[in-house]
């Protein structure tokens, strides 16, 4: 994947997003992160590349290292967070260019994109192409998990294709589209949505493997587009 031209692409598309938004809009609470509202958001994501341009990459990815980015912006209007995202952005792309260098940034931007669009009434991917990319990238991840937990092979069928996630003969396939992959395996997905799947076999001893980033929230994810457990 060209994860420079994912980052352009995707930061293009939200800020063309949150600035066309009215003032009071800035202030909804992102659905998918709900410790932070959009202008937040915004912050954590100038923040995140403003720090990894200037090396400031001590707990990247951590609670701790996100927050501190939105706290230093806390009282910074705006149009400047956004002006230092631009300007930081040239730098970032060309670290981008060298591929395992800041490979998760991208991920993270194309993650929080579908977070503001599923909290604006946005369902579905922006770009089914790069929705798939990314999601393919990390099943490998997620088969090194399932491997060293001595779980057998979990197969996800999807639009087009099957990820085998695991080495050996698969214990337990589920079916969904691309995009709720996408969603489960960032961790924007609870346990009852996932459970909405079409499963041959009991997906539950996955379900601490399948949030990449963590436990699964306890709460159902209630953005545009997402299944609502019965």
């Amino acid at each position: 994947m060209d994860l420079a031209a994912l980052y352009a692409d995707t930061q293009a598309r939200i800020l063309e997003l949150v600035c066309s938004l009215p003032a009071l809009d800035l202030a909804t609470v992102v659905l998918g992160t709900p410790r932070w509202s959009v202008s937040q958001l915004i912050a954590h994501l100038a923040g995140g590349c403003t720090d990894l341009v200037e090396g400031v990459s001590e707990g990247a990815g951590s609670e701790a290292w996100t927050s501190r980015q939105v706290v230093l912006r806390r009282d910074v209007p705006f149009g400047d967070v956004v002006a230092e995202w631009q300007s930081r952005t040239p730098s970032l792309l060309a670290m981008l260019s060298t591929p395992g260098q800041v490979d998760a940034i991208a991920f993270d931007i194309c993650t929080h994109e579908h977070d503001l669009r599923g909290t604006f009434g946005l369902s579905g991917p922006s770009d089914a192409s790069a929705i798939a990319g990314v999601t393919t990238r990390v099943t490998g991840r997620l088969g090194h998990l399932i491997e060293n937990a001595s779980l057998p092979p979990l197969r996800l069928v999807h639009d087009t294709g099957d990820w085998v996630c695991g080495a050996g003969t698969v214990g337990v396939t589920g079916a969904a589209s691309t995009m709720e992959w996408f969603r489960a395996l960032f961790g924007r997905r609870s346990a009852a949505q996932i459970l909405t799947y079409g499963w041959d076999g009991d997906p539950s001893p996955y379900f601490d493997l399948l949030n990449l980033f963590g436990p699964l929230p306890t709460a159902d994810v209630a953005e545009a587009g997402a299944p609502v457990p019965g």
